[in-house]
């Protein structure tokens, strides 16, 4: 990996573009960084995990405290 970039990013949608699809990750990242040669990609489908069924929540402001005190 000397030499090498790791590359973070997020999509809303995991229908259109599935994390395992090297070339359609590659074609996504060249929109952005053509120079980038993507040599493999990693991630996970967060919204169909049976534990989170999401990503991070965006809350509106007050509404988390709004939650807690419904304890």
């Amino acid at each position: 990996m000397d030499g090498d970039t790791v590359f973070v990013a997020f999509c809303p949608d995991a229908a259109r573009l599935r994390p395992d699809d090297v070339d359609a990750v590659a074609k996504a990242i060249a929109v952005l960084r053509p120079d980038f040669d993507v040599v493999d990609v990693a991630g996970h489908d967060w919204v169909a995990d049976p534990y989170s069924r999401e990503t991070w929540p965006m809350l509106r402001p007050g509404q988390l405290g709004q939650l807690r005190d419904l304890r």
